[in-house]
């Protein structure tokens, strides 16, 4: 006779192994269909390939097939290989050529042979993908500046598009392009403010981080893409005459005047930030001269210097860390007060 005990045991067992092997299937079926936020888009050109000159030499790549979807407003979906993750996918705006790239590690180049891009394509100018040693490119060529959100939902990736204007309350670019001895400090002051500035209302640009020389038609369109409120360059100065030389200075345009706040006000706030932060001496406001591209801006625009690389002690102070960190940290309290004064008006 068999024990009744042991037999109400075992199907105890048996019902608690369904319903876990039940729930175990509904997890699994959960994650399959969840939808993944893709990390934004590095803020400097990373991935596969990061050198502009060299992809381009390698020719303008195999053409993407493009299919519009009436119903998709402002958003584009792309089939990735199943299997792909989040992590397989970095997007790169790069909005001074207006392009995106999306890096996808890891895929083969075949299935964009035959499957289209769907979704709104009306801003897309043309498309390509390029295989690399590590997986593949593919390359929008968009008609305008756009800022990206992206999501990864069963294995495709689903890209929205929007204005910068309709995302943010004030937009500023910031001029890192320099040359000579202090190109790398200007370079770095700009990489500081870009990864330490945080106010979500407030969108920076930046040229001249990945070493890509841009023309100053190149500057002006983008101030005009984006829309721009302010524009920002940051230089340092040399002066081998005169080696004693040494503080804070602006430069901007005098030949245009701006009602309310215009480029003196912006100039005189950015000079005394960054010279409160870094506890040195200003030296004032300068009309900027006729080659400067300030003369042919619209909006309030000034150049800052840092210093003077020609003075050795300031120069010394240029090369530190620190030192730069607290040259970003006066931009952004400059950015900050006059998004703030500008938000009271």
């Amino acid at each position: 006779m068999r024990d009744a005990k042991k037999d109400n045991m075992l199907i105890t067992l048996v019902i608690w192994l369904l319903l876990g092997g039940i729930c175990m299937s509904a997890m699994l079926l959960t994650a399959s269909r969840k939808t993944i936020v893709i990390a934004d888009a590095a803020k400097e050109p990373v991935g596969l390939s990061a050198n502009r000159e060299q992809l381009t030499a390698q020719g303008k790549g195999t053409p993407l097939l493009l299919q519009e979807d009436v119903e998709a407003d402002d958003s584009l979906q792309i089939l990735l290989e199943k299997g792909m993750k989040a992590e397989n996918v970095v997007m790169e705006n790069r909005y001074m050529d207006k392009e995106l790239w999306i890096y996808i590690y890891g895929a083969e180049p075949a299935l964009y042979n035959t499957t289209a891009i769907v979704g709104d394509i009306a801003p897309i100018e043309e498309g390509c993908f390029e295989a690399q040693r590590e997986g593949i490119i593919l390359k929008l060529k968009m008609k305008q500046v756009y800022e990206y959100h992206s999501t990864l939902e069963n294995d495709t990736l689903i890209i929205t598009y929007e204005y910068p204007r309709d995302l943010y309350r004030q937009i500023v670019v910031i001029d890192a392009e320099a040359e000579g001895a202090g190109k790398n400090t200007v370079q770095q002051v700009a990489r500081f403010l870009q990864e330490n500035f945080n106010e979500p209302e407030v969108k920076l640009y930046f040229i001249g981080l990945d070493n890509n020389q841009a023309s100053e038609q190149e500057r002006l369109e983008l101030v005009e893409n984006v829309r721009a409120d302010f524009y920002l360059a940051v230089c340092v100065l040399e002066d081998e005459e005169k080696p004693e030389a040494y503080g804070i200075q602006s430069f901007y345009n005098e030949e245009y005047f701006i009602p309310g706040f215009g480029n003196v006000d912006f100039a005189d706030v950015v000079t005394k930030n960054v010279t409160v932060a870094v506890k040195n001496r200003a030296l004032g406001l300068v009309p900027a001269d006729e080659s400067s591209v300030l003369r042919r801006l619209r909006i309030p625009a000034a150049q800052i210097s840092l210093g003077f690389m020609t003075n050795e002690k300031e120069r010394g102070l240029l090369l530190q860390d620190s030192y730069q960190e607290k040259l970003a940290e006066g931009i952004a309290a400059a950015l900050k007060e006059v998004y703030t004064n500008r938000d009271e008006e």
